[in-house]
């Protein structure tokens, strides 16, 4: 009989101490693994708000975004213009060749990035974006224009974001010997190293 109480004063105790402390230990590993992977969402808007603030003081990113995106890969919507004017059909099916060209290049930026939310964001709006492209098609010309503008301002913006931290943006390059470009070579004199700046040889 004293056997019996002594076994089930074992069980009791197992259960209270042992299985409940792994219980509340098992719920606090299960928040901590769920909120990790919720942090996905800060880091993704902390990650877009530093590839839009980043080229803002970028002359090389402003000069890529003007002359090579809006004017070199847009020379179709000026030749259309010059040709036909503002011409609501003509304007909208030039724009309408425009902006699904960039939205491409802008995703398959986004899907290259090392981080899986930043390739999941882009290929998201990579389809949104081809889906206001087929919204578009099937409209009336005047209804075109105006979803081929909002579909060319939110390409111009997304490329913006898939551009945003590459390196050709940062064109301002320290010259001294502490944070200088690591390709060039330091020049040298006879007493030593020249710290007060690199030249190109």
């Amino acid at each position: 009989m004293a056997a019996a109480k002594d076994v089930w004063r074992f069980r009791l105790w197992w259960y209270l101490v042992v299985e409940a402390n792994c219980a509340t230990r098992q719920s606090e590993l299960d928040y901590i693994f769920m909120d990790k992977h919720a942090q996905s969402l800060q880091a993704l808007g902390n990650d877009l708000e530093n590839r839009f603030r980043y080229p803002q003081q970028s002359f090389t990113f402003y000069a890529q975004l003007f002359v090579t995106v809006i004017g070199c890969g847009g020379a179709g919507i000026w030749w259309t213009i010059h040709v036909d004017g503002l011409h609501v059909g003509s304007l909208a099916a030039a724009l309408l060749t425009y902006f699904p060209a960039l939205v491409a290049a802008s995703t398959i930026d986004f899907i290259q990035d090392k981080k899986i939310y930043l390739r999941m964001f882009g290929f998201t709006i990579g389809i949104v974006l081809a889906a206001l492209f087929l919204i578009a098609v099937t409209r009336s010309p005047l209804w075109q224009l105006w979803w081929a503008l909002m579909g060319t301002i939110f390409s111009i913006i997304f490329w913006w974001l898939a551009n945003g931290e590459k390196e050709w943006v940062k064109d301002n390059i320290p010259t001294t010997s502490t944070g200088g470009d690591v390709n060039q070579q330091l020049p040298r004199t006879e007493t030593g190293w020249n710290t007060e700046g690199a030249k190109d040889e």
